[in-house]
């Protein structure tokens, strides 16, 4: 029994005061990663939620919901979120080009990765179209 002990690890659910998390207005404050989470067409308000808590644990920029993705204030994005949609600011975007080009990005699919490399940042792009899944 002391055997299978050792292989064994306590996992406590944590209470919101015990995360230990900066205040809304310390988080504003502090200098944010340049990276913004676009949510495609993502119905699900518990997904949405993560997305704003990724944000608010990491310190990206902000999280922009574009076309029928859930938007706050809604139950799911904030039973999930833990008060995340108070500290990351979040965009409703309309037009996904002209989204793009003020960002900067030509064209989704011809963004060059060695020029992204030596800025050791990694991209993923979570994209969910009509007609993506046959």
């Amino acid at each position: 029994m002391e055997t299978l002990n050792k292989y064994f690890i306590l996992v406590k659910k944590l209470s919101l005061d015990e995360l230990q998390r900066d205040s809304i207005s310390q988080f504003k404050s502090k200098e944010k990663f340049d990276i913004r989470i676009l949510a495609d067409h993502i119905r699900s308000g518990h997904n949405i939620g993560s997305f704003f808590r990724i944000a608010d644990s990491f310190g990206f920029e902000a999280v922009d919901l574009f076309s029928c993705s859930v938007k706050p204030p809604h139950p799911e994005i904030h039973k999930t979120a833990i008060g995340a949609t108070d500290s990351v600011n979040w965009n409703e975007v309309f037009d996904i080009d002209n989204y793009l080009k003020e960002k900067g990005i030509k064209d989704l699919f011809q963004l060059s990765l060695s020029k992204l490399q030596h800025r050791f940042h990694c991209i993923n792009i979570l994209f969910q179209r009509m007609k993506s899944i046959y």
